[in-house]
């Protein structure tokens, strides 16, 4: 059952910030300006009833909101656009396979029932951005300690400085 205090479509700004589901190899994470107006709205995920959390409270979920979104133009890409009290953002991946799989989002728009959808959006959302909170913090203690074991060297290259840390 769907949370009558939320609209079928959420409410966007004309152009929000977005990033890849999952970046390639060796790729750092980089924001991507998404033109709302560009994506088809493919299904809410909306909370719906207040229901227990492991703490025995009841939890209504309303602060969070995810919505499956696709685009055929230039490239068939499916996103899950995510708000809640911290901001809003979009995570997006390509639908291009090898092998006839379905793709997850796709799967999870399937799902009839809309409170499920989204547990699997909110699962889905928590492992990308405690993975890209873990990235980030293992690259800043390798500079962290390439800076205290004095490893890290200026350059200049194309006119401008960046750092390079020694071997």
């Amino acid at each position: 059952m769907s949370d009558w205090r939320q609209t079928h479509v959420p409410p966007m700004k004309a152009v929000e910030k977005g990033r890849r589901l999952a970046p390639e190899y060796e790729c750092a994470l980089v924001d991507i300006d998404m033109t709302t107006s560009e994506w088809t709205h493919i299904c809410p995920c909306r909370f719906g009833e207040p229901r227990k959390s492991d703490l025995g409270l009841t939890w209504s979920g309303d602060s969070y909101r995810y919505d499956i979104f696709a685009i055929d133009v230039p490239i068939k890409q499916i996103a899950i656009r995510w708000s809640n009290g911290g901001g809003d953002g979009w995570l997006l991946d390509s639908l291009l396979n090898r092998r006839d799989e379905e793709h997850l989002l796709q799967m999870i728009a399937n799902v009839g029932n809309e409170t499920r959808r989204w547990d699997y959006c909110h699962k889905l959302y928590k492992t990308a951005h405690m993975s890209a909170e873990a990235a980030a913090r293992t690259e800043r203690s390798r500079i962290f300690a390439a800076y205290c074991a004095g490893k890290l060297k200026k350059r200049k290259g194309n006119n401008m400085y960046y750092m390079e840390i020694l071997p």
